[in-house]
């Protein structure tokens, strides 16, 4: 299997994971390699989704103070249905399917207040073929990260 990145581009993912308003021309002098092999590094990156550059708000700062995660049970018949619907709620982030115990699908949701999550649990009590719900309320965020240290060990480290 070919590998789909190197030493060299896992030292651009830390440095950018640190500090992602890092320069091209400042991760290569880090480096010690061109500007250009750089950018071209990153442009392939970002092409073949390796990497995906964004930014990521501060929830709370932004006023919302509720959210957490629920998991579904659904109708396997109306599995695509649910999907649809619960891909077109803004409060819902991320939406995965899994395996494992009685439900299909999880999503993580954030809302401002818990009024919000009222009307957000009644547009989500209107999905048909909904069987069971069942929530958690985040409360202390304890870790949140994404540098992937693990991943990105080099042959240095």
């Amino acid at each position: 299997m070919k590998k789909l990145i190197d030493d060299t581009d896992k030292k651009i993912i830390k440095l950018l994971q640190k500090n992602g308003r890092l320069t091209n021309t400042e991760i290569a002098k880090e480096l010690g390699v061109t500007e250009g092999a750089i950018r071209k590094r990153l442009n392939r990156l970002v092409g073949e989704k390796i990497i995906i550059i964004t930014a990521v708000l501060n929830l709370p700062f932004m006023g919302y103070s509720v959210s957490g995660n629920m998991r579904i049970r659904a109708d396997i018949e109306k599995t695509d249905q649910i999907i649809s619907k619960l891909k077109e709620f803004e409060e819902v982030w991320y939406l995965t399917r899994i395996i494992g115990g009685s439900m299909n699908f999880q999503f993580e949701f954030v809302v401002q207040s818990f009024e919000d999550y009222n009307i957000f649990m009644a547009k989500l009590s209107k999905i048909k073929g909904i069987q069971k719900i069942d929530q958690v309320f985040y409360t202390e965020e304890l870790k949140e990260t994404y540098a992937w240290d693990l991943l990105l060990k080099t042959k240095e480290d």
